[in-house]
């Protein structure tokens, strides 16, 4: 018999597995097209345009999880069930973190794939030399997975308590628009 727990992260993963899904397939996309281009430096051009699509992303992700339960009329449901509210949404908000990361970590393989078979290696030592860690792989992970986390908690947090998602959006694309502002 499943507990609680097991059937509220099975019913999170089956919300945002279709997401995960579609979130890697727009990663590896960007990361091939970029990556074709011959320029001098495509490590640097995919790591740009990864982080430029992870962005929106991650505000959509953000807003389905903050603003989901009052939009579907499922919140009454939700304060029903036997533990507190703080944790059912702990555990959406990190399940959602899940993806975004999961989405950036099963995006490597793209890059691997492409330095070691199509380009024989000759960007991927340019991009060496060029690592802040001394690995590229790692840079990317690195540089896209807080970005995107970064995004996802800003869009959740300025989605709390919102009815819809529409008004979830906007509190969460002015919040971070001030907050671009002042950095």
């Amino acid at each position: 018999m499943r507990t609680f727990w097991q059937a509220l992260i099975w019913k999170e993963w089956h919300e945002h597995k279709w997401k995960l899904v579609s979130i890697v397939g727009i990663l590896w996309c960007t990361a091939i097209v970029s990556l074709s281009k011959r320029e001098t430096d495509t490590f640097g051009l995919t790591i740009a345009m990864l982080a430029f699509c992870l962005i929106p992303l991650s505000i959509f992700i953000g807003l389905g999880v903050a603003a989901n339960e009052r939009s579907r009329g499922t919140f009454a449901f939700t304060q029903a069930l036997p533990a507190p509210i703080w944790r059912i949404a702990l555990t959406k908000l990190i399940t959602g973190l899940f993806v975004l990361v999961g989405a950036v970590l099963l995006t490597l393989p793209a890059f691997y794939a492409w330095t070691h078979l199509h380009d024989s290696g000759k960007s991927l030592s340019k991009a060496v030399g060029s690592a802040f860690t001394g690995n590229p792989y790692l840079d990317v992970f690195l540089i896209c997975a807080p970005l995107a986390a970064s995004f996802y908690l800003w869009s959740a947090a300025g989605g709390v308590n919102r009815r819809d998602e529409v008004s979830a959006g906007a509190i969460a694309l002015a919040t971070m628009f001030f907050w671009s502002l002042i950095l």
